[in-house]
């Protein structure tokens, strides 16, 4: 079974603040981690790259967290303010801030829930 530090992370986050945070907290918890602006950036990485999981920001440019759900084939944590989103099937949602940790289980278990299907 894979941890996280095995794990190659993508972060689609628009707030160059907090995607300095949320790199800072997360990066020795991953193997490796990429970061973009938007969704289209995302979704270019996902089919270029070699990621594992995918933390996205809802509300980011060009299409958001929405687009990177709907056209992504890896597991996706969703990451917003907006307290309207809620999980589902195919995205689990948590609300910033959250717990390193929380968000480490979350990744971990999108990972190992998509890796089952």
């Amino acid at each position: 079974m894979k941890k996280t530090a095995d794990l190659n992370l993508l972060i689609v986050e628009d707030d160059e603040f907090v995607a300095r945070m949320e790199k800072r907290t997360l990066t020795k918890h991953f193997k490796s981690i990429t970061i973009v602006p938007d969704a289209q950036s995302g979704i270019d990485e996902i089919n270029t790259g070699n990621y594992d999981v995918v933390l996205s920001d809802w509300d980011c440019p060009n299409g958001g967290g929405n687009r990177i759900t709907l056209e992504s084939s890896l597991p996706v944590v969703v990451y917003t303010g907006n307290s309207e989103i809620r999980s589902n099937s195919k995205f689990k949602v948590l609300s910033k801030p959250s717990d390193t940790h929380v968000i480490c289980q979350a990744l971990i278990d999108a990972y190992h829930t998509k890796a089952n299907q």
